[in-house]
This record gives structure tokens, C-alpha cells and sequence, in this order.
């Protein structure tokens, strides 16, 4: 199936059941906008509609609980919230001090992370959106944070509070600047800030980071235009990862 939409989408996203998509459109220059629609719209290419949300310089979201409020972020750095029902904003916090690249929530939605341009990551509260934790990514945009599934009291075959971090400079930058690319994933506790280890291979900005459901492997995408899928080793499993 194909929609033509009237606008470029910067990106697309279901609500919790599907029922709904949210558009983000770009109307050039620092112009975008949010939209909400049914999805039976979608099918029936019927999309021109008023947008739920006018803001300049969107550059991600994300559906909130009950898909009661979308959460965004924007080019200046700021995570806002809009409510679904009347377009009102609800909540804002400036947290970055430069583009927001990626939001991201835990399983179970008590928590998320935001990653951004400006060298830094942090760990969010959802519910008034105050910085928990602020970590820092060594001179390099951090452009994609994932969070692994097993860090719930039950999780097998061990439970683990790590996240994954990636980004990297722009490689127009890399040349003319000679910068370290800084295109290596992190792994890293989050609790105790610690780095544990260390994932190479990609020789472009990493953009897109997502574990397996099970926890035990994980994907990465790039620039360098590979897709990756690796495999924790059975030492991750042990006292030496925790």
C-alpha cells in the first residue's frame, strides 16, 4: 500500500493500538508540523487536514501514554509535550543546548531518553519531563539511544541497566575538521554512568539503534549504509556486565 502525502514527512508514528498515526511534516525552512489522523484516513488518502500542532523546527516524536499527549523535540533543544485531544502544549523543558536527534522510551514507560547534537544524552522523567540523569558522549553527536528490555526485577537470563548509545560526527566534518569520528557504540550502565564496552564496525554516523525484545542482540544502522545485528556473548551474562 502507497498514501501520497501533500507534504514531505520527516517521520511517521503509530499511537498504542495502532488506531492512530501522528505525521511530522516539513514545510521547509524551520517550518514543521504535527498531524493526527485515524488510520482508516491513511488508507483512504485522505490526509489534508488542520495539523495538530504549528512549531518551528520539530525534529522527533513520539506517541504518550493512553495516547493521551505526543512528546517532541526540537532544533533548539527543548522536550515539549502537545495534548492529543486540543493541540494545547502541556508540558516544556529545555534540556539540550542543541538539536534533539532521537527520544526514546523504556518498555514500560516510566522513563526515557532523549539524545542530541549538543555531545550529551539524558535520562528523563516522563511525567514533568526534569533531567534524572545527564551523561556526556566525548566530543560526538549522539544520535540514537536504545534501552535494553532487561532491566525489569524478572528479567532473564539476567537482569541488566544498560543502554546503548550512538552517533558520530558528520562525515563532511570528519574530513575537514580531523575530528575522531566517534561512529563506535557505547554500552553503558546507566545507573552507575560506566562505560562498559565498546562496539566498532560502522565507519559512518550510527542513526538507529534497537535491541531484541529478548535483550540478547541488538541492531545498529548508518551512514556508512550498513544495517548491523550482533550478539551478546555468553560473558555479558555475568557479574564482569552488571
Amino acid at each position: 500500500m502507497t498514501t501520497q502525502s501533500p507534504l514531505k514527512v520527516k517521520r511517521c508514528e503509530f499511537s498504542l493500538g495502532n488506531k492512530k498515526v501522528a505525521l511530522l511534516y516539513d514545510k521547509g525552512g524551520d517550518s514543521t508540523e504535527i498531524l493526527v489522523c485515524g488510520f482508516e484516513k491513511v488508507l483512504g488518502n485522505m490526509l489534508m487536514q488542520n495539523a495538530l500542532l504549528k512549531f518551528p523546527s520539530i525534529t522527533q516524536m513520539l506517541w504518550g501514554n493512553l495516547n493521551e499527549s505526543i512528546y517532541y523535540g526540537t532544533g533548539k533543544g527543548s522536550i515539549r509535550t502537545v495534548l492529543t485531544e486540543n493541540g494545547s502544549n502541556d508540558l516544556q523543558n529545555r534540556i539540550h543546548k542543541d538539536e534533539i536527534t532521537s527520544i526514546t522510551f523504556s518498555k514500560d514507560r516510566i522513563f526515557l531518553f532523549t539524545a542530541s547534537k549538543d555531545e550529551t544524552y539524558c535520562m528523563v522523567d516522563p511525567a514533568n519531563l526534569d533531567v534524572i540523569t545527564q551523561y556526556n558522549f566525548h566530543g560526538n553527536f549522539v544520535r540514537t539511544v536504545a534501552i535494553s528490555p532487561l532491566y525489569v526485577p524478572d528479567a532473564k537470563p539476567a537482569r541488566r541497566f544498560h543502554i546503548l548509545v550512538g552517533g558520530g560526527q558528520d562525515e563532511k566534518e570528519v574530513t575537514t575538521t580531523g575530528k575522531k569520528g566517534g561512529f563506535e557504540i557505547k554500552l553503558v550502565n546507566y545507573v552507575t554512568s560506566e562505560e562498559l564496552a565498546e562496539v566498532k564496525g560502522h565507519f559512518g554516523p550510527v542513526h538507529s539503534l534497537a535491541f531484541n525484545p529478548d535483550g540478547k542482540s541488538f541492531a545498529s544502522g548508518s551512514e556508512d549504509g550498513y544495517a548491523r545485528l550482533h550478539y551478546f556473548q555468553s560473558d555479558y551474562y555475568t557479574p564482569k556486565f552488571e
